[in-house]
């Protein structure tokens, strides 16, 4: 079961592979059976009810009622999916989890339809060959991977093989033992990366989970400011130019970009303890307004404030 403590650092984290956020419950409880669904079909994960858009902690309420009505919808997953549904009170307020590992019958259907995570999205197919192909492409499958229901470890495995084992392949027996919890160890990393300063590390999901580390360093690249300039000149000037009165958030982004070019949209919602998607509406707005850019790629690009510094 997820601790207050594992709450608030996934909710900074914000939305992910292995991470949902819902407001309330929903009206359609097939919403929330399909999220379950779909992390049961990849590497499991957790729904919280009770987290607004901006990964506020607002709180759920969930009677008997509802919460029977809940489990009733989860239990419409085939083949059966255990599943935790449980409550955990976070700064005075109820946050509701629904925890579910990663499946071992693999493919989970709802209503004769399969749901994957692609990212931080679920994606919808139709059929049971599609999903056994999309776990086939993904190198997700192999024959000699796939589970033994009836191996018993403590009874079929032969301990001196396996003790003779551990030893050629150099591994303590610390190490076998080190079994964390799904989705924590990339919360606490991005955790321990923000208390060290440094950049958080992007965390791709497709195909080969791959984490990618970066260093902390400057750029020659620009953002629209020059020496001897300061940050309330500069939002005079933005506020000037823009057709439109600027959001508080959209003030903050720009004062971001003033002072780092390189700064990332997690790094954004990180700091304005938003989602990345209200980042990128923000950034949509400025863009719009011509008032900030985005040069090169997104991949290995920096931001510019489109300001005229000589007028």
């Amino acid at each position: 079961m997820l601790t207050k403590e594992d709450i608030l650092s996934i909710t900074r984290s914000g939305e992910g592979y292995n991470a949902e956020f819902k407001s309330r419950v929903p009206n359609k409880l097939k919403e929330l059976s399909e999220e379950i669904c779909a992390f049961a079909n990849a590497a499991g994960g957790v729904l919280l009810l009770g987290i607004d858009d901006n990964n506020n902690i607002i709180g759920a309420s969930i009677d008997n009622t509802k919460l029977s009505a809940i489990q009733n919808s989860l239990n419409e997953i085939n083949p059966h999916l255990p599943t935790e549904l449980y409550k955990v009170e976070v700064d005075g307020k109820d946050v509701w989890v629904i925890e579910v590992n990663s499946g071992k019958q693999k493919p989970y259907a709802l209503s004769g339809a399969i749901y994957v995570r692609q990212g931080p999205n679920s994606q919808k197919l139709t059929t049971v060959e599609q999903m056994r192909d999309f776990f086939q492409q993904s190198d997700r499958i192999y024959f000699d991977e796939a589970p033994c229901a009836e191996f018993d470890l403590r009874e079929d495995i032969d301990h001196e093989w396996f003790e003779e084992f551990r030893i050629e392949a150099k591994l303590s027996k610390v190490r076998i033992e080190l079994v964390e919890q799904v989705g924590s160890g990339i919360s606490r990393m991005r955790d321990a990366m923000i208390r060290a300063e440094l950049p958080e590390p992007d965390f791709k999901t497709e195909g080969m989970f791959t984490i990618i580390f970066k260093r902390s360093k400057s750029s020659g690249k620009s953002s629209g400011k020059s020496s001897g300039t300061d940050w309330e000149e500069i939002k005079n000037m933005l506020q000037k130019k823009s057709q439109r009165k600027l959001s508080k958030n959209s003030l903050k982004i720009l004062e971001m970009v003033f002072h780092s070019s390189e700064v990332t949209i997690p790094e954004m919602a990180k700091k304005l303890k938003i989602t990345e998607r209200a980042i990128e509406k923000n950034i949509q707005k400025l863009k719009e307004n011509q008032l900030l850019e985005r040069e090169e790629s997104n991949r290995a690009g920096y931001w510019r404030l489109l300001i005229d510094l000589e007028s």
